[in-house]
């Protein structure tokens, strides 16, 4: 399987008769957009606005971030999403480098904790999109609709806007291009995998799934291998709370894109295994033992990077399907992060076997961060009531939240812009 991304740089964004990209400018025309994104019968409307760098605003109900990006050839955008369920990660991908797609979902009923962007401020210092170039699409209720169904529009609403930037590029000049294939194989070398536990059941809104895979629900399967090109093609998306990772980060997915950079030089990338969270101990032992035979007998991997959804059940989790790992002579290395502010690091893993014995910690989810009052505000109104805690507190306001909600701020892929660190 070979894919070839195609970058564009974007220095700048704005609003123009005609959607195009011209000189790294992406010009957009609001009025198509609008338009476009309209016909959804579950908004009474959308709004289509600009956040730069420096600009002062602050984007509240954050629900996703979309990198713009479109098929050229051999392929379909968001398959199984927006397009036919076809296989993901072959053919040409064209990419807009340096612009998102922000998601902004105001439905009053939805539970489950949506994040911020601010474009000035500590803020915009540590989380990764408030020195990027957003395009917000920031939909309005139409009525008394469903907090679920409203998310589906929302999420499509997103992926529609970033295959319509892309598509603006096609007659540009490309910036760089990669091209992602495990193909080739270097003896000398060692093979490493991949463990990409993709989600946690705990997080079910009503107890109904998210569809992050090609369109579906994954909640209740098994291990499998997958191609990594597929995952950083669209086949994975984000789910409809943001803790299961925006879905530019699984586009730009930072452990996939540096194995594949070292493939061949380092290491051999021996590829993916997907799983989930499993929330009782008969199907973890189950699971467990199918990841270590995966990343063993079926990927021949010497070693293996280990990520997880974010909560307590998946690290559990997690350390089940390394130790299966360890015990057939794979090197285990685990990506965590810690739930606790007051905890140290080996409080806070919820597994003890000795052989885990290489550990990242990604950061911590509930270290509160100081942010001052933005005049401008996008996604909502002064007077929204921002998060889903104990204490009110509204956009408009100068604000004392958990790091978690500052969108790009924590990845547990490995883009952390914030960590934790034991003295």
């Amino acid at each position: 399987m070979k894919l070839r991304l195609e970058s564009v740089a974007i220095t700048d964004v704005r609003f123009g008769d005609q959607t195009r990209v011209a000189d790294h400018v992406l010009y957009i025309n609001k009025q198509e957009l609008t338009d476009l994104l309209s016909k959804d019968e579950n908004f009474a409307g959308v709004n289509i606005e600009l956040a730069k760098p420096g600009d002062g605003t602050r984007i509240v109900n954050v629900a996703d971030v979309v990198e713009p990006r479109c098929k050229i050839m051999g392929g379909v955008d968001f398959p199984g999403v927006l397009g036919r369920n076809v296989s993901a990660g072959r053919g040409t991908t064209r990419a807009l480098k340096g612009v998102a797609v922000v998601l902004c979902d105001r439905h009053p009923h939805w539970i489950h904790s949506k994040s911020l962007i601010d474009t000035s401020g500590p803020a915009a210092e540590i989380g990764r999109y408030g020195k990027m170039l957003n395009v917000v699409v920031d939909p309005i209720p139409n009525g008394d609709v469903g907090d679920l169904e409203y998310a589906f529009s929302v999420r499509q609403a997103g992926f529609k806007a970033a295959v319509y930037l892309a598509q603006a590029s096609t007659v540009e000049q490309v910036d760089d291009v990669k091209n992602f294939c495990t193909e080739s194989s270097h003896p000398d070398l060692p093979r490493i995998a991949y463990y990409y536990q993709i989600y946690s059941p705990q997080h079910d809104a009503k107890g109904i799934p998210d569809p992050i895979f090609y369109g579906n629900p994954i909640s209740t399967t098994l291990p499998l291998v997958v191609n990594p090109n597929e995952i950083i093609d669209g086949a994975v998306t984000s789910g409809y709370t943001i803790r299961m990772m925006e879905t530019y980060s699984i586009q730009n997915h930072p452990i996939v894109t540096e194995l594949f950079d070292r493939h061949g030089r380092e290491l051999n990338f021996a590829g993916v295994v997907l799983g989930v969270c499993s929330m009782e101990p008969v199907r973890r032992a189950l699971a467990a033992m199918m990841v270590g035979n995966l990343v063993h007998d079926t990927l021949n991997a010497d070693g293996v990077i280990m990520t997880k959804a974010l909560g307590g059940a998946p690290n559990v989790d997690l350390g089940a399907a390394a130790t299966e790992c360890e015990k057939l002579g794979v090197d285990t290395s685990l990506l965590i992060q810690i739930l606790n502010t007051q905890a140290s690091l080996d409080s806070e893993v919820l597994f003890s076997d000795p052989a885990l014995n290489a550990i990242i910690n990604t950061g911590i989810i509930f270290e509160r961060k100081e942010l001052p009052a933005l005049d401008r505000i996008l996604g909502g109104t002064a007077d929204t009531q921002v998060f889903n805690d104990s204490r009110k507190q509204y956009a408009g306001q100068p604000l004392e939240v958990e790091q978690r909600f500052i969108c790009g701020c924590l990845n547990q892929l490995g883009a952390s812009r914030a960590v934790a660190v034991e003295y």
